[in-house]
């Protein structure tokens, strides 16, 4: 019985603190850290992210720019709600619109820089300025 507790608490243990939530506690401080403008690191075309948090909303606007030839660029921006939730594991981010809805567990999180987990895959965002 204690051998079985004993493994119950270190899988437990290792599953909190691979989030790596350095900066926060609430979801609030997740929101704070959050704000702003991110860029998808490591693609060929540009994604930018903009979350914004007002009183009791919550959007995402997906900027994304490919180049079509070396003279044009095709630009495509699409506005998210944006829900963020906790679990027993940790903070979830939640995009939701008429055209996509999908959901990311927030692996790393720091001040420019930020993980998140779909499907088994990470993404890497980095932040790239601050919202004006």
């Amino acid at each position: 019985m204690k051998l079985k507790l004993t493994a119950i608490l270190i899988l437990l243990s290792l599953i909190v603190s691979s989030q790596e939530l350095n900066c926060c506690n609430t979801e609030d401080e997740v929101k704070s850290m959050i704000e702003g403008n991110w860029m998808l690191k490591n693609v060929e075309h540009i994604s930018n992210f903009e979350y914004s948090f007002l009183e009791n909303i919550a959007i995402c606007i997906i900027k994304q720019e490919f180049n079509i030839d070396s003279e044009n660029k095709a630009v495509i921006n699409h506005k998210t709600d944006l829900k963020i939730s906790k679990d027993e594991i940790g903070y979830i981010l939640e995009w939701n619109s008429d055209i996509f809805r999908w959901n990311a567990r927030i692996v790393k999180l720091k001040s420019r820089k930020m993980v998140i987990e779909i499907n088994g895959s990470q993404i890497e965002f980095k932040k790239i300025g601050t919202k004006a």
